[in-house]
């Protein structure tokens, strides 16, 4: 995108102000995790960025609202692509480095109920599963954010494969699993709010070695500890030592038919 192409989405004001999710908690572990840079997140969100892109051709033309867009590299890609795109977030550290780094796009720390106009596409990369009403939120959005015949892509993490069966289980059992994700989205919520509203849904998964694979063994020996410590749950060492064995001697074993992210394009 041009410096002199603009959005029709306005998005001037910084003040953020109440977000309707109340989650100011949550805004706060992001500020410090946006201040921390790379070392403060365990996947790079690359996988995810392309399946997003993959599905949401064509963009050229698109006028394009990212909510939660941090430090602006999706719109960045969605903006060579074509799309005109403004990118919104509540962090003031990760809009500030979105600015320096993309300084011929448009963004602002702003709540995205106080956005006027309509777009072609409003996307969510990993938003949603931190709103406190995620479904009251996602329908809010496509009313007032999305233009007749536009749609919103959005993604979260999914738990239909092994890494997501030993999260839920010990989910259940107190372990905290997740200091950010208040939600564990899944896909038969999204087809049932797509039936439900009267659009239309298309859904894909990736990061199929998250899901199963070395990855998924690096992220549950670094996860499974502090999560068991956070939840007041007592484990034996040698026991949680021999289930991390267990787990990447079992990966290769499973077949996998999801992977641990997946991306939803619910259009009107």
């Amino acid at each position: 995108m041009q410096e002199d192409e603009k959005s029709s989405l306005a998005v001037e004001s910084v003040n953020i102000g109440e977000f309707p999710d109340g989650n100011e908690a949550l805004r706060e572990k992001y500020e410090e995790m946006h201040a921390r840079g790379p070392t403060a997140w365990f996947g790079d969100g690359q996988e995810e960025r392309a399946l997003i892109l993959k599905m949401g051709q064509p963009w050229t033309g698109k006028t394009v609202l990212e909510i939660g867009c941090g430090e602006g590299q999706l719109c960045s890609m969605m903006a060579e692509n074509g799309a005109k795109v403004v990118g919104i977030d509540y962090s003031h550290t990760a809009i500030a480095k979105a600015q320096e780094s993309y300084p011929h796009l448009e963004f602002a720390s702003k709540n995205y109920r106080e956005v006027s106009g309509k777009g072609a596409r409003v996307v969510l990369q990993g938003v949603l599963e931190h709103f406190d009403n995620p479904w009251d939120e996602l329908l809010w959005i496509m009313k007032n954010l999305v233009e007749d015949h536009g749609d919103v892509i959005t993604s979260s993490p999914a738990f239909v494969n092994p890494r997501g069966f030993i999260w839920m289980a010990l989910h259940a059992a107190g372990a905290v699993m997740s200091k950010t994700d208040i939600h564990f989205l899944n896909p038969w919520e999204f087809e049932s709010f797509a039936q439900k509203h009267g659009f239309s849904i298309d859904w894909r998964s990736c990061d199929f070695d998250w899901a199963n694979g070395a990855k998924m063994v690096e992220d549950l020996t670094q996860r499974l500890p502090l999560a068991l410590r956070d939840g007041g749950i007592r484990i034996d060492n040698t026991r949680l030592a021999e289930l991390l064995i267990w787990i990447k001697t079992a990966a290769p074993w499973q077949p996998l038919a999801m992977g641990a992210t997946a991306v939803y394009r619910i259009s009107k």
